[in-house]
Order: C-alpha cells, then structure tokens, then sequence
C-alpha cells in the first residue's frame, strides 16, 4: 500500500516538474541548440509542425518559428556564431512560408496578415543583420533583406 502512494506521488511530481520544464523550454527564448532543454524544445515544435495540417496553418506555424528565431536571434546577439544559425532558420521559415501561401493559401485576408506579419520579421531580421556583422567564411552566406523583401512583394496581393 505505501509503495503505492510512493509510486503515485513520484509521477506526479514527475508530471508537475516536467510540465513546467517542457513549457520553459517551448516559450523560452533563451533555450536554443546547446542548450540542456532544447531536444524538449525541438520536440514540441516538431509536434507543432505535424498538428498543422491546412496550408493555412503551415503557414501560419513557419511565421511563427520565423518570429521564435528572431525573438532568439535578438536575445543572444553576442554570440555571432549561435545568432548566424538562428538568422538561418528565421529565412529557411520565410521561405517555407513563402512556399506555403504561393502554392495553397487563397483566402486574401489571410493572406495579406501573415505577408504582414513575414514583413515584420524581415524588418527584425535586417537590423539583426546590421548589429551583428558576420565573420567571412564562419558559415554559408545568409540572405540578404532586401531579397526577402522582394519574394514577400511578390505574393502580395
């Protein structure tokens, strides 16, 4: 009988402590790659991704990691090589949601939202660009703003 209450008070505070850690890591912009929660991060992103089954809600999801990039990007400007990965991701997310709303999405409301909102992050994206200069050679050229610019106005209404 004790054995039981023990089992049944160790999975809660297994529960209780592992909820608060999976949802620190998920909001948390501090956790990126290197970091011990970022596979529970990773994870519940990955998670995300599949429940997002519309081109709308594709497209709305990758706007969204674009924005978590940025929001990490901003966060650790002071390490150039961690930030040049996520300002990577923030324009693999673009373009993904580039992709997503030329292909499949043709309501116009939200479509001119989410082009808003992609504006938006380019904007964060370029004055990321410009506080944090890249050393030559530390990883592939990233793209250039103002090339982003141009595929968002390409799909603009």
């Amino acid at each position: 009988m004790a054995f039981r209450f023990a089992v049944v008070g160790a999975c809660v505070i297994i529960l209780v402590f592992g909820m608060g850690t999976g949802a620190y890591a998920y909001g948390s912009p501090d956790v990126v790659e290197g970091h011990p929660f970022y596979f529970l991060k990773q994870g519940l992103e990955n998670a995300e991704e599949r429940l997002a089954t519309t081109p709308d809600a594709r497209a709305q999801y990758h706007a969204k990691m674009m924005t978590r990039r940025m929001s990490e990007a901003e966060r650790i400007a002071e390490n150039q090589q961690k930030v040049g990965a996520l300002l990577e991701n923030a324009a693999t997310e673009l373009d993904l949601s580039v992709e997503e709303i030329q292909s499949n999405l043709k309501n116009s409301q939200n479509r001119r939202m989410l082009i808003e909102r992609l504006d938006e992050q380019n904007d964060r994206y370029e004055n990321m660009m410009m506080r944090v200069p890249m050393r030559e050679g530390a990883m592939r050229p990233l793209p250039r703003p103002e090339a982003m610019r141009q595929r968002l106005n390409e799909i603009s209404p």
